[in-house]
């Protein structure tokens, strides 16, 4: 499904440059749940934006079910990202103004799906979260659990192949976490592909993989 080899990234300020990524090289297939634990400024953050087309390499190739995404310009990324990739991040990033569906709509909104489709879709995954009795509510009025709960929901519904998750139980309590990371357990046994960057160990076990990273290079 995906194959990095040898990324690098660099960033430039003031004439100071910074080797975010220094040549990870990583193979990840259909299905697969990996988690990535290192440090903070080893690149994790990096290597996940990169992945999810919000931020391109220095150099390198990343390559996604035959497509060469390392070429794509960057208006071509942001429709490559749109059709492919989803991320929950540890803040949740909902919109206060809007009601727990309204959020989960937007992907299908964005992606121009008429009104009839996206109510069933939303549903359909509001059901399958648990939280359909929560449609109506804004994020301010439910607990952090059911927003994240929300968040994973938006990440799902447009159906696609690769969830990106940034420190995804950091915001939470620890019966929380549990409640969120098993939801990401049932996800990935219906066949979604997962990485998860995290600092906590209990959050990593639940992926197949476990991958190390320091100095914007992965342990061996």
């Amino acid at each position: 499904m995906i194959l990095l080899d040898n990324i690098c990234k660099t960033y430039t300020s003031g004439g100071t440059e910074t080797h975010a990524l220094r040549g990870v090289s990583l193979s990840i297939s259909n299905g697969d749940y990996i988690a990535v634990m290192g440090p903070s400024g080893c690149g994790k953050s990096t290597l996940l934006n990169i992945l999810g087309c919000m931020d391109s390499s220095t150099s390198g190739t990343y390559v996604f079910d035959d497509v060469a995404v390392h070429e794509l310009s960057y208006k071509q990324l942001h429709i490559f990202r749109k059709k492919h990739i989803s991320f929950v991040f540890q803040n949740f990033a909902l919109l206060n103004r809007y009601t727990v569906f309204e959020n989960v709509e937007l992907p299908l909104i964005a992606q121009g799906i008429h009104s009839t489709e996206r109510k069933k879709k939303v549903t359909n995954t509001l059901e399958e979260l648990g939280i359909a009795e929560l449609r109506d509510k804004l994020p301010i009025h439910i607990s952090g659990g059911q927003q994240q709960r929300t968040a994973i929901a938006r990440a799902l519904v447009s159906d696609h192949e690769l969830i990106l998750a940034d420190e995804p139980t950091g915001a939470l309590d620890s019966n929380t976490s549990k409640e969120i990371m098993d939801v990401f357990d049932i996800i990935n046994k219906h066949g979604k592909t997962i990485m998860v960057v995290t600092h906590d160990l209990t959050v990593a076990k639940h992926a197949k993989r476990l991958l190390r990273m320091e100095d914007g290079l992965f342990l061996i």
